[in-house]
């Protein structure tokens, strides 16, 4: 199987997007626009004597218009409310002379507060206008992945559409070669001799929880061994891929993640008390659903009861191999990440809660890439915009796509989540007909497994 990302213009209906050629004849499957624009999300499709899939692609979709950097408008905003906060106050407070340009001590913290009000009020209008009226994209063209299924077809060609990038990115592969459709055309049949010289994947079987069996040890593949989720977080760049997946080998190495599961965790009982956040069963799509409550953690119980932060973090890690070893060993396994912001203030924003949410992101976006689906942050107060208008710029696009904000109200909560998972399987808190959280047949077998360990 071959995956090609095209960027195709839609008023161009009929003009030729892909030429497949078949190694054994000379005939030959052409594609127009128009074929794969109709496939998109129809799932596997048999057009002419092949066999694709197509999916929308937000990797090479046109690109919004463009936006002011945040540090940029930061250095032309502050300059100016600065000055003027200074003048304002130096009037009003009835200062003269160098002191309404220089405030005195005296004054300085009416300017240092009117600076931050007229800063964020900047800040919040500009985002605003730029919502309203700069946030159009180019209609003329659509951003697609395709995926060749028939093997029967040996090349993949460019053809004379549009001056866009078109990357094919082949799967399975072990070294996962990438290659620009400009070069010269790799046969299918290559990949399967490719993959035969390449040494298997061991298999991810289920850690068994029964207390009288051994827990079998997690291997992973070797660094040379490039799993494809990383290839396609690093944009086909394979050599920034190899570094990370190093990087990665090297983290699991020092963290021992590859034994983290057959290890007793004596303070899980109560991490799970003072820190909801539970599996739940699945999505639409298979997905595994995590939930988690940051704002209900009770730090002060958790250090009182000896839990450190970087055991804290490491629990967190537990959790994350846990998931993609035992509920969904697939490399091609996604997540649905639903984050309860109830009760939280916004002081917490500067307190350890969110350092702990913030490292704990760290690690999972550069250790276990490409494994979010869907991300739910909900019961948001109010002011949660101003914090995700900051901090929106300094996230990926891709993951800003997968991310949805919902402020209170169940039943809007329960309708966004409806349209990735079934009724049936979402926690009655959050207006489903599931068992409650805590009660999945997932968080059973995670409690009874290290329940055994600790024994």
């Amino acid at each position: 199987m071959a995956t090609i990302f095209l960027n195709i213009p839609t008023n161009a209906p009929f003009d030729t997007a892909l030429v497949l050629k078949s190694p054994t004849s000379s005939n030959e499957t052409i594609l127009t626009n128009i074929d794969l624009l109709n496939a998109r999300n129809k799932g596997r499709l048999n057009i002419q004597s092949s066999s694709i899939s197509v999916f929308p692609s937000y990797r090479n979709s046109p690109p919004e218009t463009s936006q002011l950097p945040f540090l940029s408008l930061i250095r032309l905003v502050l300059p100016v409310v600065t000055l003027f906060s200074a003048i304002c106050t130096a009037r009003f407070s009835g200062v003269s002379g160098w002191d309404a340009i220089f405030p005195s001590v005296a004054i300085n913290h009416v300017v240092a507060k009117l600076v931050t009000w007229m800063t964020l009020i900047c800040i919040i209008v500009y985002e605003l206008s730029f919502h309203f009226l700069g946030t159009k994209r180019n209609d003329e063209s659509i951003g697609l992945e395709v995926r060749v299924h028939d093997v029967d077809f040996e090349d993949v060609h460019e053809t004379e559409l549009s001056s866009s990038e078109r990357m094919v990115s082949e799967h399975d592969i072990g070294m996962n070669r990438t290659h620009n459709l400009g070069t010269a055309p790799t046969s299918l049949n290559d990949i399967d001799k490719t993959k035969s010289q390449q040494p298997s994947k061991p298999d991810s079987k289920p850690i068994p929880t029964d207390s009288t069996t051994t827990t079998k040890k997690q291997t992973k593949a070797a660094p040379e061994s490039i799993p494809f989720r990383f290839i396609r977080a690093t944009k086909g760049d394979v050599t920034a891929a190899k570094m990370r997946w190093a990087e990665t080998c090297q983290w699991r190495a020092e963290m021992g993640m590859d034994t983290i599961l057959s290890k007793p965790h004596p303070k899980l009982q109560v991490i799970k008390e003072n820190y909801p956040h539970y599996f739940h069963l699945r999505g639409k799509k298979n997905e595994c659903c995590y939930y988690e409550r940051p704002a209900k953690m009770n730090l002060p119980a958790l250090k009182a009861a000896g839990v450190q932060m970087d055991e804290l973090l490491t629990h967190y890690a537990l959790c994350c191999e846990y998931m993609w070893t035992d509920i969904e060993p697939s490399e091609e396994g996604k997540s649905i990440y639903v984050i309860d912001l109830d009760g939280i203030g916004f002081r917490d924003f500067a307190g350890e809660v969110v350092d702990f949410v913030k490292r704990a992101s760290a690690f999972t976006g550069a250790h276990y890439p490409e494994r979010s689906g869907s991300i739910f942050v909900i019961n948001v107060p109010s002011w949660f915009n101003v914090i995700w208008n900051v901090v929106k710029p300094m996230v990926d696009d891709v993951t800003k796509q997968k991310i949805t904000i919902m402020k209170y109200g169940m039943e809007a909560i329960t309708q966004a989540l409806a349209e990735k998972i079934d009724i049936e399987n979402i926690p009655p808190e959050y207006g489903g007909r599931s068992m409650p959280l805590g009660h999945s047949p997932e968080e059973k077998k995670f409690m009874q497994h290290f329940a055994n360990l600790n024994q």
